[in-house]
């Protein structure tokens, strides 16, 4: 049986590793006919100016003959707590979330809007690097269906 998702929720950030997101979840959304909550979060409002190309961009960069149901949200707020946030009020089922996967001192100096949401969701988190190849859908069975089949 293949897991069914009714929300999606993939935030983007302009990088290669938002983008490799936004491809999963496309998929992921048009698999399972769910609707796909595409968040961008401004932290300062005065910065807006400068991403508003750039998150329009993004608009046209989504397939429009996908059959994939999605809305767009430009929020304000730190990122991780308004993803979480997000989450939490709309019911989603799963976040898809590009993460370039730092290690050692960049990890320690930067943080992780990523790693901050993994910890604290209350939903299953999927991260994606930018490098990841084949983004094919994500088939989960249920462990009653592979039960049946050891009959």
């Amino acid at each position: 049986m293949t897991v069914q998702f009714k929300n999606i929720l993939c935030p983007v950030d302009f990088t290669s590793a938002s983008k490799a997101a936004l491809t999963l979840a496309s998929s992921l959304a048009r698999d399972s006919h769910a609707m796909l909550h595409i968040v961008f979060v401004q932290e300062h409002a005065q910065e807006l100016g400068n991403d508003v190309g750039r998150y329009h961009e993004l608009w046209k960069t989504l397939p429009r003959a996908t059959n994939v149901e999605f809305e767009h949200h430009l929020l304000h707020g730190h990122p991780a707590e308004e993803i979480k946030r997000f989450a939490d009020e709309n019911n989603v089922d799963v976040i898809v979330l590009g993460t370039f996967g730092r290690r050692g001192l960049s990890r320690a100096l930067l943080g992780s809007v990523a790693e901050e949401v993994m910890r604290d969701a209350k939903v299953p988190v999927l991260t994606v690097r930018p490098d990841t190849k084949n983004l094919e859908p994500i088939l989960t069975q249920n462990v009653e269906d592979q039960n049946e089949q050891c009959d």
